[in-house]
């Protein structure tokens, strides 16, 4: 029965491997990406699966993940044909991604041309780059992107940006100390500037107001962490390949506990390939909210925009302190420093959330409970469990989603939250009532054996929306029971009608009657609901 069962997992990846190279030779490279990954949860140490997920993004110019693949590749080779296949495929690499970086120094790109270059000439191995496409890397790297720098640095200079011109003369010492048109051109800087514009983690100072955050001020995450992280990524993987099987044993409607709606065609992220650069920028990598943080790579963006900056002090000035939202400087978190702590266009969104919370009353009812049982149902990348968490640390937190989502609520807390305790159900949460404080993770087809548990704050945002009818109405009917006649829904969504799906709140208001606090927001009006 053993061999039998070993052969048939060797067919099976076997099957996702040859599927995986058709759809790759026909350009279907989401289609190829998806078969490897699945030959890879059968056999993650697979030549065949790994040197192909390796081709698929050499195509689709992932390069932040090809290295890797082709490198652990090479090391799984078991034929000399395989061997020297890989070894073709690694010098292409490497004459791609030194193509690469030269197209993104003729765009203008400075900060990200010059992280290829130092990639290209620092990190790759030798043998990746042919010699003369490296010298011309060196070139470009030590004589062109230094002058590009120098220019853009003059232009800010007429245009009054004396701060951000200092930023790029520096840049472009670090690159090359021999360039004196940068020294020349410093000179022309007011030394109160020079003074002024220290840089908030090499110099050890604290941050001015709307300063940009770059990746270099972030702190990095360790061995450790990332070892812990790749044990996590393998545990909801497997949440996704048992999903069928438990919704079969439990009886689960499989038009609740299955992707639906605005949801319906959910894939994987690129998270799930375990590389050391994706989990380290987590944050770049996980727009929920239809921002993306990867926009602020760009280092012609210096200035925060008016609009933002606006935005941070309508929301922040009837607030007290401890409401403020400061996510932590770490996981690619990019934006501008305000009042000690970064903002972007996603802590605006969580801001506003938690400005609704302390107006409804909410904030002030539950502080004077000495526990209590949260439960967020669609939770994003885990940005408002970090700071409702701060806010009332007494509480345990509940997370619920699709496995393909809840990967990144579950690195992001485990990753910024460790002293807390952070538990993933993988199957029937038997020993709930006994869990210590903290964060629990739950794939939203267990959603049903919560039924039991009470919670003093249920919250959804924006998601109850992008679902069906029968999923909000399922999912309303469980927080009735759930929060009794002591706790609170809240939620707010917008009305999808004009994009064909649903008004999330008018199917709310078939379930409950009875509503505490209501105020319209440019992301949907936000609703308190009792029972």
């Amino acid at each position: 029965m053993i061999e039998d069962a070993t052969k048939s997992k060797e067919a099976d990846l076997d099957a996702h491997c040859q599927l995986g190279e058709v759809q790759l030779k026909s350009g279907e490279l989401a289609k190829a990406f998806d078969s490897f990954q699945k030959a890879l949860q059968i056999n993650s140490n697979s030549f065949k699966a790994i040197y192909g997920l390796g081709k698929v993004q050499h195509q689709r110019k992932i390069f932040v993940s090809v290295g890797r693949l082709y490198a652990k590749a090479k090391t799984l080779a078991g034929t000399p044909e395989d061997l020297k296949e890989v070894e073709f495929s690694l010098r292409q690499f490497g004459k791609d991604l030194i193509t690469n970086a030269l197209e993104t120094l003729e765009r203008g790109d400075l900060n990200q041309a010059a992280d290829q270059f130092i990639n290209i000439i620092f990190a790759l191995p030798a043998e990746t780059c042919d010699p003369i496409d490296l010298e011309a890397a060196q070139k470009a790297f030590k004589e062109t992107l230094p002058q590009r720098l120098i220019l853009r640095a003059q232009q800010l200079l007429k245009e009054e940006q004396p701060s951000e011109a200092l930023y790029l003369c520096r840049k472009a010492f670090q690159i090359n100390p021999e360039v004196e048109e940068a020294r020349e051109l410093i000179n022309h800087i007011p030394s109160k500037i020079i003074q002024n514009e220290s840089h908030p983690i090499t110099d050890g100072q604290t941050p001015k107001n709307f300063q940009r955050v770059l990746l270099d001020d972030l702190k990095n995450i360790s061995e450790a962490d990332f070892k812990k992280a790749k044990e996590q990524i393998a545990s909801i993987s497997n949440l996704i390949n048992d999903r069928k099987s438990f919704i079969e044993r439990d009886e689960v409607s499989i038009s609740i506990a299955l992707p639906d709606g605005m949801w319906k065609n959910r894939k994987e992220s690129i998270v799930f390939t375990g590389e050391y650069d994706l989990l380290n920028h987590l944050r770049i990598h996980s727009s929920f909210t239809g921002n993306k943080l990867a926009h602020y790579l760009d280092p012609s963006n210096f200035k925060i925009p008016e609009l933002l900056k606006n935005k941070y002090f309508e929301l922040t000035k009837d607030l007290p302190e401890e409401l403020i939202a400061r996510p932590p400087k770490m996981l690619g978190e990019l934006g501008w420093y305000i009042n000690g702590g970064i903002f972007n266009q996603d802590i605006a969104a969580y801001q506003e959330r938690l400005l609704l919370l302390h107006k409804s009353g909410i904030i002030e009812k539950l502080n004077a409970r000495k526990t209590l049982n949260i439960l967020e149902i669609g939770s994003g990348y885990g940005g408002l469990a970090y700071f409702i968490k701060a806010i009332f640390p007494q509480s345990t937190i509940f997370l619920c989603d699709l496995p393909e989502s809840l990967i990144f609520p579950y690195l992001y807390l485990s990753l910024t939250l460790p002293q807390h305790q952070h538990k993933l159900m993988k199957d029937r949460p038997s020993e709930l009532d006994q869990s210590k404080s903290g964060f629990i993770y739950l794939p939203n087809y267990m959603f049903q054996h919560l039924q039991d548990t009470h919670f003093d704050l249920v919250i959804n945002t924006l998601s109850f929306s992008e679902m069906t009818k029968e999923q909000v109405t399922e999912y309303s009917r469980g927080i009735k029971g759930m929060i009794g006649s002591k706790g609170y829904f809240f939620e707010q969504n917008q009305d999808n009608r004009p994009i064909g799906n649903i008004n999330a709140q008018d199917i709310i208001s078939e379930v409950f009657e009875k509503k505490l606090f209501s105020e319209k927001r440019s992301q949907g009006t936000a609703n308190v609901w009792v029972k």
